[in-house]
């Protein structure tokens, strides 16, 4: 594979231009290399390229190393499609400069940003260990492992929503593993949520993964704090029973299983307490008003389940000492009944395929060197 020096992209090596951007191959004596390399040098010389790390919707991931301040990172360049609107590239900037401000441990660290050929480029920080997703893969999760990496990915949510910003796209391969801690850390947060805000990309398309999506994304509605948490709902679903809630041969069948029908809950195994089942009923609750209020909210019950204390089954939340963000002004409302066969024909999801690194369909899973 050879990587297109403007936006990152793989491209198998008889091409002669980007699949992705239409930048050419083909290169004088005089001409700069087009394609990027490992020994590559990034951001006016201060970034080193070293091992390619995985390819999604939204772009490419290289680790890399930081050459001023001696350090591993892992770099992202952003799809350029997602900066062809006139004000996504200043508004991709501002949202990574509000996240570099945000500093938690169960939050990936963004580092930098800057323009890179026709795209931008994130630095992040190189996470060392896998995904959750490889975890769910590898291992069956105890009830308690299950509620305690959703307390702390709970945690950054709150962070972020704290922010305002959405994340959108929550899902075990946008979920990272710091080995040293064993701590969960949330990836991909910021890009997705303001790709997104925009309602449709340029082509027409959803971003978002199916599988993780609330009734209220997948209709084109609205979306506040509480989309996240009935991803979370779904995650913790999914470290369960190794299963998300609602599968289908095509988008439309999953959408239909998140607007119409009900999680199976009676699957779970015969030791998750009732505490727990009533938590997922309320966090994937149809709903949003039925849901937890807030990631805080929803931690307190994780943690009150995990205590052995009883946790209510689906209410309308009380917290009367916080809110979540305002929803987005720009999303598209203008059919708030749409149903998902009308959604299906209007703006197919763009399915996020994430290898092992972290891009709104792209996660930043760095491999141990």
């Amino acid at each position: 594979m050879k990587f297109c020096s403007s936006c990152g992209n793989a491209n198998p090596e008889d091409e002669s231009t980007c699949t992705r951007c239409g930048a050419g191959f083909v290169v004088g004596a005089d001409t700069p290399k087009a394609t990027l390399e490992r020994g590559s040098l990034l951001g006016e010389g201060r970034y080193e390229l070293a091992d390619h790390l995985g390819q999604g919707g939204m772009g490419s991931v290289f680790a890399a190393k930081d050459l001023r301040l001696d350090r591993k990172v892992a770099i992202k360049l952003l799809n350029p499609e997602l900066l062809s609107h006139p004000t996504a590239r200043a508004r991709m900037e501002r949202e990574a400069r509000a996240l570099a401000r945000i500093t938690h441990p169960n939050i990936v660290d963004i580092y930098d940003v800057f323009d890179h050929g026709r795209t931008l480029a994130l630095v992040i920080e190189f996470v060392a260990g896998g995904a959750l997703t490889d975890r769910i893969k590898s291992k069956k999760l105890s009830w308690r492992e299950a509620l305690e990496f959703t307390v702390g990915v709970l945690e950054g949510l709150q962070e972020l929503h704290d922010a305002e910003l959405i994340h959108r796209d929550l899902k075990p391969d946008n979920i990272l593993i710091d080995p040293k801690h064993d701590r969960p850390k949330i990836a991909d947060l910021g890009v997705a949520h303001d790709a997104a805000s925009r309602g449709m990309t340029q082509q027409g398309t959803r971003l978002g993964t199916p599988e993780y999506m609330s009734p209220e994304q997948i209709q084109g509605q609205a979306v506040d704090a509480r989309t996240d948490l009935y991803a979370m709902g779904v995650v913790l679903y999914e470290m369960l029973l190794g299963v998300v809630p609602f599968v289908g041969a095509s988008d439309f069948q999953i959408w239909e299983g998140h607007i119409h029908k009900a999680p199976d809950l009676e699957s779970l195994p015969e030791d998750v307490p009732k505490s727990v089942r009533n938590l997922l009923e309320t966090a994937l609750a149809k709903a949003a008003d039925d849901r937890y209020l807030t990631a805080s909210d929803m931690a307190k019950a994780a943690r009150d389940a995990l205590s052995g204390k009883d946790v209510p089954a689906t209410t309308k939340p009380s917290s009367s000492t916080s809110s979540p963000p305002p929803p987005s002004s720009t999303t598209d409302t203008s059919s708030p009944s749409k149903s998902a066969g009308e959604i299906a024909q209007r703006a197919p999801i763009r399915t996020a395929i994430l290898g092992l690194a972290a891009l709104g369909a792209l996660i930043v899973v760095a491999v141990p060197s």
